[in-house]
C-alpha cells in the first residue's frame, strides 16, 4: 500500500472525533493514571517509519490512530520521568524563576490521537514529539538561565538536547520572543541562534520550546520530547483558551480546507469570497482575542502589573458579522466544487478514467471541506458564548 500517495484524501480531516480500538493499551504493566493532551498549538515536525497493522480498520487515518495508541504504555512511561525532571529541576533552580506546575502539565502530557493525527497533516510528516512539558520562567529574555542552569541541570538527570536541524518549515527549536537583546542572544549557541525566529507569533504568543533526548529510555523506543518555557501562568491559561477559542479556527480555516491552498484565486468566484472570509474571521479573532490575552498575560506574567489590563472580546459587530461569514463559506464550498467538476468533465485531454478519478478526489474533498465548516460554525458559537460580551 503506498501510504504517501493516500495521506491527502483521507488525511484531510480530524474534525469528527472517531471511536476508540478497544483493546489497545492492554497490559499487565500499571502505569501513571496520566490524561493525553487534548489540544495542541506548537508545532514541530520530523518523519519516522510508519508500522502498519490493518486489523479492524478502515481507512489511512484509523491505522496511523492504531499504532500510535499502541505506543502510549512507553510514552506515559516517558511522561512520569519528564515529570518527575521538571519539577527537581525547578526546585533546583528556584532562585533564578524558573516555575513547574505540575497540575497543568497532568492536564496535557501526551498529544491525544487527534491531536497527533492533525499534526501530521499540518507538518506532512510523523510527529516526533507525542510527550510534551511546561516550565515558567518569569525572565524568559534572559537565555544564559536556559543555557548556564537549566540545559546542564537536565543533563546531569539523564536528557539531552535534541540536534537542531538547520531552519525548516518546523524548526527543532526556536526562541519566539520580541525584543530579546543581542547580548542575550549571544548566550545561545550559534546552531540554536540561527535557527531562531526571536519573534512573537502573530496572535502575541510567545515562548521558548526545544526537544529532549531520554538517554535513559529504551533507544529503541525513545522519541524526542517537546519542552516549552513561557513567562507564567497567566500566559499558560491564556495559550489554552485561545488555543481552543480561536486557534482550532483560524488552523482548521487556513491548514486543512482544501480550498484555502488556491493561491491568488480568480476575483469574484467562489474561492476568491471564502479565501477573503477566512482572511476576515482570522484578522477579528486575532485582534479582539488572541492579541489582548497575551498582552493581558504579558503584563501579568512578566511587568507584575494589572492596572492597565485590555478588554478581552468581540464587539457587538463581529459578533453579528462572524456567523454570516462562516454560512458564507459554507455556501460557496458547493458551488466552488460544482465549477471545479464541470472544468473535468468538459476537459478533452483527460481520459474517461481519468476524468472519474478527478471528479471522485473533488467529492471527497467537498465533502472534508464542508465537515470542516460544520465544524468552525460549531466552535465559533462557542467562542461567540464565552467572548461576545464587549460593547
Amino acid at each position: 500500500m503506498n501510504i504517501q500517495s493516500l495521506t491527502s484524501k483521507f488525511l484531510r480531516n480530524d474534525i469528527i472525533t472517531r471511536s476508540n480500538h478497544s483493546g489497545l493499551n492492554a497490559s499487565n504493566v500499571s502505569y501513571p493514571n496520566l490524561r493525553p493532551l487534548e489540544k495542541d498549538t506548537v508545532s514541530f515536525g520530523a518523519k519516522s517509519k510508519l508500522i502498519v497493522d490493518t486489523s479492524a480498520v478502515t481507512t489511512i487515518r484509523d491505522i496511523i490512530s492504531l499504532n500510535y495508541e499502541k505506543t502510549h504504555p512507553f510514552l506515559e512511561i516517558l511522561s512520569k520521568r519528564l515529570m518527575d525532571t521538571m519539577d527537581a529541576v525547578a526546585r533546583e533552580l528556584k532562585g533564578a524563576g524558573l516555575i513547574f506546575d505540575r497540575t497543568y502539565n497532568e492536564k496535557a502530557p501526551i498529544k491525544s490521537t487527534n491531536s497527533y493525527v492533525s499534526k501530521l497533516k499540518r507538518s506532512g510528516s510523523t510527529p516526533k514529539d507525542p510527550v510534551r512539558g511546561t516550565w515558567y520562567l518569569r525572565n524568559l529574555h534572559d537565555l544564559s538561565i536556559f543555557t548556564d542552569k537549566i540545559l546542564p541541570a537536565l543533563k546531569e538527570r539523564g536528557y539531552e538536547i535534541a540536534p537542531v536541524a538547520p531552519r525548516k518549515k518546523v524548526p527543532d527549536f526556536d526562541v519566539r520572543l520580541s525584543g530579546v537583546s543581542e547580548k542575550a542572544k549571544n548566550a545561545l549557541p550559534k546552531s540554536m541562534r540561527d535557527v531562531s525566529s526571536f519573534k512573537e507569533q502573530g496572535s502575541g504568543y510567545g515562548d521558548i520550546q526545544f526537544r529532549l533526548i531520554d538517554t535513559l529510555a529504551d533507544k529503541k523506543k525513545t522519541t524526542p520530547i517537546e519542552i516549552i518555557i513561557v513567562a507564567g501562568e497567566h500566559t499558560a491559561k491564556a495559550k489554552s483558551n485561545e488555543s481552543y477559542y480561536v486557534y482550532d479556527i483560524t488552523r482548521v480555516l487556513k491548514n486543512e480546507l482544501h480550498i484555502s491552498e488556491i493561491k491568488d484565486p480568480e476575483i469574484h468566484t467562489p474561492a476568491y469570497r471564502i479565501i477573503n472570509n477566512i482572511k476576515i474571521i482570522t484578522d477579528s479573532l486575532n485582534a479582539q482575542i488572541s492579541n489582548p490575552l497575551y498582552t493581558n498575560a504579558k503584563m501579568l506574567d512578566i511587568e507584575r502589573n494589572s492596572n492597565s489590563l485590555l478588554s478581552v472580546g468581540l464587539d457587538t459587530n463581529t459578533v453579528r458579522v462572524l456567523p454570516g461569514l462562516a454560512e458564507g463559506i459554507q455556501n460557496k464550498i458547493p458551488l466552488h466544487y460544482k465549477a471545479k467538476i464541470k472544468e473535468v468533465k468538459m476537459d478533452k485531454t483527460l481520459s474517461a478514467a481519468q476524468r472519474r478519478e478527478k471528479i471522485e478526489l473533488l467529492e471527497q474533498q467537498k465533502k472534508e471541506d464542508l465537515e470542516i465548516i460544520t465544524f468552525v460554525k460549531n466552535r465559533l458559537e462557542e467562542t461567540i458564548e464565552k467572548y461576545g460580551t464587549k460593547s
